[in-house]
């Protein structure tokens, strides 16, 4: 019956201590950083267009606003989502907006995100109704 009973003891320690020391390779140190990027694409009489280029994401928002406000990160992934590379491989999801105010500065936020980690893009600029969008130099 003690053998019994410290046969017990032990197995119920294993038990308890083996969740917490199963998995030696943390999950986070396999996972990598998602990469996202903003390019500057056509504009037209009130529209614009840009690509949001992506890697290891598993979710990719872009968020358009006046350049002059002020937007916080959080408003980002609130914003529309895109089509997104979940690997090494680079994916480009082409947007094109309308009905935006010709001559009016906007700037472009982009966020990727996978379960570890978020990535924040380099806003743009665009105008629509300008000959090109270009980026802008300042965030």
């Amino acid at each position: 019956m003690k053998r019994f009973r410290l046969l017990l003891a032990c197995a119920t320690m294993f038990a308890l201590v083996l969740p917490f020391t199963a998995c030696t390779d943390d999950e986070a140190n396999d996972v990598k950083k998602p990469t996202i990027s903003l390019t500057a694409g056509e504009s037209g009489e009130g529209s614009v267009s840009f690509v949001v280029s992506t890697t290891y994401a598993d979710h990719a928002y872009y968020w358009v606003a006046p350049a002059d406000a002020v937007v916080e990160q959080w408003e980002i992934a609130d914003g529309t989502s895109v089509d997104c590379s979940k690997t090494a491989t680079v994916k480009e999801a082409v947007v094109t907006l309308s009905s935006l105010e010709p001559g009016k500065e906007y700037k472009v936020y982009a966020a990727a995100l996978n379960f570890v980690y978020t990535e924040m893009a380099e806003p743009i600029v665009v105008v629509p109704g300008a000959y090109g969008a270009v980026p802008s130099v300042s965030v």
